[in-house]
């Protein structure tokens, strides 16, 4: 997956981001967005994690899977 793919399923929309941690085997997973534009491109990829309400930087290479939401 690349930086641009990557921000076209987030930007402005929710999804399930499935990754695999830098530090172990862990796999996580997050319901994140991207709330505003405010990268273009990187080796990482900033995305705002809906239920911690935090900020989380995710390294593109690591991403397993993003999942789009339907909202009703």
């Amino acid at each position: 997956m690349t930086f641009t793919e990557v921000l076209d399923k987030l930007l402005l929309k929710e999804a399930v981001v499935e990754y695999q941690s830098l530090t172990s085997d862990k796999i996580h997973v997050r319901h994140c967005t991207i709330p505003r534009k405010f990268q273009s491109q990187g080796d990482k990829i900033v995305v705002w994690d809906i239920e911690d309400e935090a900020y989380h930087d995710i390294e593109i290479d690591t991403i397993i899977s993003i999942n789009p939401l339907e909202i009703l």
